[in-house]
């Protein structure tokens, strides 16, 4: 009907009513497209709050596990350096509290933190959606954190891979039976006048020590990554903050 009624004002030559028509031709399309930019930003915002409360809640959990497994890695790293202060004092006790220490020494852990959120960002490209320029790098901060890790993770297990035939094959597991869960218990036997005396193997669980100790630090700096990241997330969107933490 516009169009119909813009040919007859040209045929006419009727130039103001041509120049209305053309302007509120103009103002249409105008508003049309900043009622889509309006629409894709409200899209864009609600968006970018789902991707924060998910990167909370990854975060959080990721921390929890990390810390978990960061323990662990400790605590066998303690029971191994006592096997070796045991062997090397001659301490038979010392040795038999910590013989755990023998399986644990040749193990690595990934922990494996929750980043599904962050690399759908970075992999889709979306990661703009998010406004906050210090949350952007947080993010690509951590999954680099992470993505290092990984890389040094593999280098630990090829490490502590080197020093299995060596730790391993000074002891021996023999089953007892079955618990009341169904897991198989067992003895750990081994001669401790040849392992005090063999410094090769000792010098083997000091390394794996040592690995175990490097695992749980490099663990951390991704914890670290991943508390400021959250960190910065609940200070500008407290509402995202767990409910824990606004009790």
């Amino acid at each position: 009907m516009l169009l119909r009624r813009f040919t007859e004002h040209i045929k006419t030559q009727n130039w103001t009513a041509v120049a209305l028509d053309f302007a509120i031709v103009v103002v249409g399309v105008f508003i049309g497209i900043q009622v889509s930019n309006w629409n894709d930003a409200r899209a864009d915002r609600i968006a970018e709050k789902e991707y924060l409360s998910r990167l909370v809640i990854d975060s959080t959990a990721s921390i929890e596990l990390i810390d978990m497994r960061r323990d662990s890695l400790l605590e066998w790293a303690r029971n191994v350096e006592a096997l070796v202060a045991g062997l090397a004092n001659g301490d038979r006790v010392a040795v038999a509290v910590h013989e755990d220490g023998l399986l644990q020494a040749t193990r690595i852990n990934r922990a494996s933190p929750q980043f599904a959120t962050i690399t759908e960002l970075i992999s889709s490209g979306r990661i703009n959606i998010i406004q906050d320029v210090k949350i952007r790098n947080a993010i690509a901060e951590a999954e680099s954190e992470a993505r290092n890790r990984d890389a040094y993770v593999d280098i630990l297990n090829t490490g502590q891979k080197s020093l299995l035939p060596i730790i391993r094959t000074r002891f021996r597991l023999v089953t007892t039976g079955e618990d009341p869960d169904g897991f198989m218990d067992y003895r750990i036997e081994y001669d401790f006048d040849a392992l005090a005396a063999d410094e090769e193997f000792i010098n083997a669980l000091s390394q794996s020590a040592n690995h175990l100790r490097v695992n749980a630090g490099w663990l951390n700096s991704v914890k670290t990554d991943m508390e400021k990241l959250r960190s910065l997330i609940i200070e500008a969107n407290p509402s995202l903050a767990p409910a824990t933490e606004t009790e």
